[in-house]
């Protein structure tokens, strides 16, 4: 049975991430049995809410909006063609077969090329069908002989996906006085692919290999001062310093077929003249070995860079009053003691700074916990409520214990106990309730604040979810 709310979760972990997910990194991240997940996958890329790229020899799924074949193609007062990712013809609809003159002019499973229909043959048609094949809808307006008669069309271009998961594009055809319903189509695929750009957090941009824009969002082109449509069809001139400028050549020319992906952090001048710092994830789309389009996701970390300068100034100027205090403490013997006394305050204030940085910075994705020496929660990550499935203001206040089984707090406290100023870390694995009743094991590094006397004023804990680890040792 297919559960709505993996499927939900599987298109919002693909949203998140657009540059693609493998089955084993979807499988962990949601925690589904990697068979089960291969069945998600094929759900959704039946309804053409995913699709799947080769990469190595793995492949990488990636959120789409592609429109099911079967949806539209009963649509038989449209003239109507259908064509795979490699151009052969997969089907014909009724009402073009009558059209054409020629019995014999369509063959199923042939190129599209030794088809004789002349208008793919029109000029534009064959780049709004790579467009399409990329999902991006295109249309056109033709004017075409059917039926003994030159007529006016509506050419529509729009991504789909057959029943057995290839991808590819219907090409419709038809006049202008007749497009109502399939024009509600369109709509609603341009809604759902604009929905999801512009739902992402940060900028997304795609050119082509000369550099023109092909397609920016709302939040790519607020930070520009414009509009997306004065970007389009422009050329991609990012402005950057000079050594950023030649990293980001030299980044780009290392994408290959093999190694279609890269990351790459630069400082960029806004046209308010604001300097920012950006960090962009590229990927290269390719087609018979060449590059056709290059998709990037970008997000501001400005105020990342800047709260790392600030940690290294505050550190450095740490550093600088503790060798003054140094000085001072052999300039001055009557005060020696108390100087002595200062120094090492100085010196366990600035420790444990430096010990609480490092395990939030290097466990900021873990579960993250701090409580008083009664229990009382003073504060947790985002990490936390949502393995617990519940909001900080919930858990605020109350006892680290309220999720904890009892047969494990006797343990908790005791290792509580046992942080001193001389053995400040402590490690211990217990069990966790969720809100939902599962019981879940965690890996928890403990350490503490302490005052001048060595008192310990207040607890924190970084875990890990060893349930998996943990079920199979058992299992052994």
């Amino acid at each position: 049975m297919v559960n709505d709310s993996v499927i939900s979760q599987i298109h919002t972990a693909l949203k998140r991430n657009p540059a693609g997910l493998s089955i084993t990194e979807l499988s962990h991240m949601l925690d589904v049995h990697r068979n089960s997940m291969t069945r998600y996958l094929d759900v959704l890329a039946l309804g053409g809410r995913v699709e799947a790229h080769q990469q190595g020899q793995k492949k990488i799924y990636v959120s789409s909006n592609r429109i099911p074949y079967s949806l539209i193609s009963c649509l038989n007062h449209y003239y109507m063609l259908a064509l795979d990712s490699e151009l052969n013809v997969v089907d014909i609809n009724q009402s073009l077969k009558q059209a054409i003159p020629q019995k014999d002019a369509v063959t199923i499973g042939a190129p599209a090329s030794s088809s004789d229909l002349p208008f793919l043959h029109h000029l534009g048609v064959m780049d709004a069908i790579r467009n399409a094949l990329m999902g991006a809808a295109q249309e056109k307006t033709l004017e075409y002989p059917l039926s003994k008669k030159n007529r006016l069309f509506s050419a529509r271009f729009l991504p789909v996906v057959f029943e057995d998961t290839r991808t590819g594009v219907a090409i419709t055809l038809h006049e202008h006085a007749d497009h109502t319903e399939m024009q509600k189509i369109l709509d609603i695929w341009k809604e759902r692919y604009e929905s999801i750009s512009e739902d992402t957090e940060g900028y997304i941009l795609r050119f082509l290999p000369d550099g023109i824009i092909t397609y920016v969002n709302s939040a790519y082109a607020k930070i520009h001062g414009t509009t997306p449509d004065k970007i389009i069809d422009t050329k991609f001139r990012p402005t950057l310093p000079d050594k950023d400028r030649v990293r980001m050549r030299d980044h780009l020319r290392a994408l290959t077929e093999k190694n279609p992906t890269g990351t790459i952090e630069h400082q960029m001048y806004l046209p308010s003249g604001e300097v920012v710092w950006q960090r962009w994830k590229d990927r290269i789309l390719t087609r018979a070995d060449k590059v056709v389009e290059i998709h990037s996701v970008g997000q501001d970390i400005t105020d990342k860079k800047l709260l790392e300068s600030q940690i290294g100034a505050l550190i450095a100027q740490h550093k600088k009053n503790l060798k003054e205090k140094t000085r001072e403490l052999t300039q001055a013997n009557k005060q020696m003691y108390k100087e002595i006394a200062e120094k090492k305050d100085i010196e366990r204030q600035l420790t444990n700074s430096e010990r609480l940085y490092r395990v939030v910075v290097e466990s900021q994705e873990e579960l993250v916990c701090r409580w008083k020496t009664d229990g009382t929660i003073t504060f947790v990550n985002d990490a936390i409520c949502k393995a617990l499935n519940t909001t900080k203001e919930a858990l605020l206040g109350k006892s680290a214990l309220s999720f904890v089984p009892d047969k494990d707090k006797i343990r908790i406290f005791n290792h509580a106990t046992k942080i001193r100023p001389e053995n400040p870390f402590v490690s211990i694995k217990h069990r966790i309730i969720l809100s939902s009743g599962e019981i879940k094991c965690v890996a928890w590094s403990c350490t503490a604040s302490f005052d001048s006397d060595g008192n310990v004023t207040e607890y924190q804990s970084v875990g890990r979810d060893i349930t998996n680890t943990y079920t199979q040792e058992k299992k052994e």
